[in-house]
């Protein structure tokens, strides 16, 4: 009994809620035999998966006391509900004699394949398996129910387009928790989950509600349908005011996108033309600096050998200088005792005549000449002007890499018509003004999501192209740094090379000067000496002379003893001399070989630039790849906006029209020839999803049925 009670309670407020609805009918006197202004009500009964069941319509009307009302409907049979007044019913006609006169209702039954203007679906699901509504009673589980509504094509009228749908499903929170119904409006009433949903004329719907249910019962699915027709005022001037800003910026972002791909295109011009030929020059130039520097390491090589050849050359000499001075001293005092035994003279005359050939051939074996000097000096020049060169070659390649800059090729990009800082302050502007827009964007509908993500990807876009401007000013001022320390590292080097050389040059040209000076006693002494071996032969001429000849020897040897300690003083300076310039060209080898690893480092630093540019280079084309696919999209976009404000003027009048309804005639649902209808209302209902139990069997008091009962009969009550 409590169940039926609930039932009848649910019924009776579907009942007080259409009677709320429905709009009041003024009374009027009609005449026998013309249709009548009424109102219709049309009950629909569906089954557990929302096919038709039965459909019940109940007519109202006024009529005066004694006069005969005519209506008309397709219906199997037709019933008075509130009078006991009569109807009779023939080929679609209803006539009814009103006694008494006032309200009359009278309930028609339709045929059951009658088309209602909906199609509605309903499926049940228990943990994803599908189950029919007398199955899924008393089941527990994960629970999802599926309505669909779509329009009935073969329903006529306008009826679906004029008619909006309010529809409720109830749930008991006592088993069923974890509800989820997107578009719906919940409500608590008791411990019932009161879900509504509201679905526009002219609009299906497809609603999903899950819950988690235990020994899962419902009660039925009610749904109204009313025709709207509200006198709401809409001004959409602001809307299409900010449409027609939308449609400008979008024309100002297309345009903004052109420039952008085109600047972007020539700054790929710029860098893999100018800046590629530049780094491959420097790549150039710092390979051959680098060869140079490898034939500068070589000869300084055989420098260095060849110095060292000299040290042992001019020890030797030394130490054969000092033989020569031993010898002269021993023949001095030869020619002393010589002169003291005149007698003994001409015996030991050709043993110094032999000691005297010896002499010129070790003399004529010591040759010095002033073109190998000169040889020493102009090479050491040479080295030293090779020196000054490059130490002026990498303070010129220096002073042209301190101009490679970020501000130089910004500047550089101005003057080809991109300006950087310009495109990003648009950028940033432009990111702004999206933001804003977004903010305005209606998200609750397709259109307004569409938009709303065209405007995200634009922003992500633009966001991206101020990335990529700030990563090309790091990247170039970052390789600009390195070059700059590594070239200053460089020429530190080579400015001390050259200050260290300066200092050997002196030392040679030094040396060149004293072996000039040894170059010419040597010559004095060779002469002496052949002089003295052709002439000795005339000692044995004449005995007369012998003791003038013995002073003259005596003297001359006096003069030879004092040239040879000049030479050997002098050969002492050349050992000194060629000691110094093995350790000076020691020292210019180790600076020559710091400077080619310097540059090899600068070749090193050089292709790290080209590839860095190479790098650069393919980021600006991939940039240039971004920016023509953003300038074909915006293009594309323009073109798919362009008469967006006209198409969206037509949908806004579109929806004001299914929101607000049209004003214009009522048509009848059970018949067109009722002409004068004043309101037709729909009441749907389900059946509820229930365990089956045993009926009661009671002894109920037998009354008679009155109206109230009537209508709950239509429901099965």
């Amino acid at each position: 009994m409590i169940k039926a009670k609930k039932r009848a309670a649910a019924a009776l407020s579907a009942i007080l809620i259409l009677c709320l609805l429905a709009p009041q009918a003024t009374a009027a006197s009609y005449t026998a035999g013309t249709g009548s202004a009424k109102e219709e009500v049309i009950y629909i009964n569906l089954n557990s998966d929302g096919s038709v069941k039965e459909t019940v319509v109940v007519n109202s009307f006024y009529a005066d006391a004694g006069t005969a009302v005519t209506d008309y409907g397709n219906y199997t049979s037709v019933e008075v509900l509130n009078t006991t007044d009569e109807a009779s019913y023939s080929n679609g006609r209803v006539t009814i004699q009103a006694e008494d006169g006032g309200k009359i209702y009278y309930e028609g039954k339709m045929d059951p394949d009658t088309e209602i203007p909906w199609n509605i679906e309903i499926s049940y699901y228990m943990d994803s398996t599908e189950y029919s509504a007398g199955e899924i009673a008393g089941m527990s589980g994960e629970l999802e129910i599926h309505i669909v509504i779509t329009e009935n094509e073969e329903c006529g009228g306008s009826f679906y387009d004029d008619y909006a749908l309010q529809m409720s499903v109830t749930l008991d929170t006592e088993i069923a928790e974890n509800i989820v119904a997107d578009g719906a409006t919940a409500a608590n009433v008791g411990s019932d989950k009161q879900l509504s949903y509201t679905i526009l004329a002219g609009k299906g719907g497809d609603f999903t509600i899950t819950a988690d249910v235990t020994d899962f019962k419902m009660d039925a699915i009610s749904i109204n349908g009313i025709k709207l027709n509200l006198d709401i005022e809409v001004d959409d001037e602001e809307l299409m005011e900010q449409i027609t800003n939308l449609m400008e910026v979008i024309e100002d972002i297309d345009d903004g996108a052109g420039d952008l791909a085109d600047g972007t295109q020539e700054v790929q011009d710029a860098v893999s033309g100018e800046l590629t030929e530049g780094t491959d020059d420097l790549a150039d130039g710092a390979a051959d600096l680098e060869s140079g520097a490898k034939e500068l390491k070589s000869g300084s090589t055989e420098l260095t050998s060849g110095a060292a050849d000299l040290a042992d050359g001019a020890e030797s000499l030394e130490d054969g200088l000092k033989e020569l001075e031993e010898g002269i001293d021993q023949i001095q005092d030869a020619l002393t005792a010589l002169k003291k035994q005149s007698s003994s003279l001409t015996g030991g005359s050709a043993d110094v005549l032999y000691a005297l050939t010896e002499i010129q051939t070790a003399l004529s074996s010591v040759s010095v000449t002033t073109d190998q000097l000169s040889q020493l000096t102009a090479a050491s020049s040479e080295i030293s002007s090779g020196i000054s060169s490059l130490t002026d070659g990498i303070a010129a390649v220096q002073e042209s890499a301190g101009s490679i800059s970020y501000a130089y090729y910004k500047s550089l990009m101005a003057a080809n018509g991109l300006d950087l800082d310009a495109l990003y302050s648009g950028n940033s502007e432009a990111i702004s003004t999206l933001t804003a827009l977004m903010a305005a964007v209606d998200t609750g509908t397709a259109e307004g999501q569409q938009t709303y993500a065209m405007y995200a990807q634009l922003i992500e876009l633009l966001t991206g192209s101020n990335a990529n401007i700030n990563g090309i000013e790091t990247y170039l001022d970052s390789v600009s740094a390195s070059l700059s320390t590594g070239l200053s590292e460089l020429y530190s080097g080579a400015s001390s090379l050259q200050a260290s050389y300066a200092e050997f040059d002196a030392a040679v040209g030094s040396l060149v000067s004293t072996l000039g000076n040894l170059a010419s006693d040597m010559t004095s002494l060779a002469t002496a000496v052949n002089t003295l071996t052709s002439n000795y032969k005339t000692l044995d001429a004449g005995i007369n002379d012998y003791i003038d000849a013995v002073a003259q020897i005596a003297a001359g040897y006096k003069t030879l003893v004092s040239g040879t300690s000049s030479l050997v003083r002098g050969s002492s300076d050349l050992s000194s001399g060629a000691d110094n310039l093995c350790s000076g060209t020691k020292e210019l080898l180790a600076g020559v070989i710091e400077l080619y690893d310097g540059t090899g480092s600068l070749t090193d630093g050089a292709g790290e630039l080209e590839d860095g540019v190479a790098e650069l280079l393919e980021g600006i084309i991939e940039l240039n790849d971004g920016m023509t696919e953003l300038s074909d999209g915006t293009d594309e976009l323009r073109s798919e906006t362009d008469g967006m404000d006209e198409e969206i003027s037509d949908q806004i009048d579109e929806l004001i029209d299914s929101i607000t309804g049209e004003d214009g005639e009522v048509s009848s649902f059970v018949s067109s020839r009722n002409t004068d209808v004043e309101s037709v209302q729909f009441v749907i209902q389900t059946e509820s999803v229930e365990t089956k139990e045993p009926e009661e069997i009671a002894a109920e008091e037998e009354e008679t049925k009155g109206f109230f009962k009537k209508l709950l009969a239509l429901f099965g009550f």
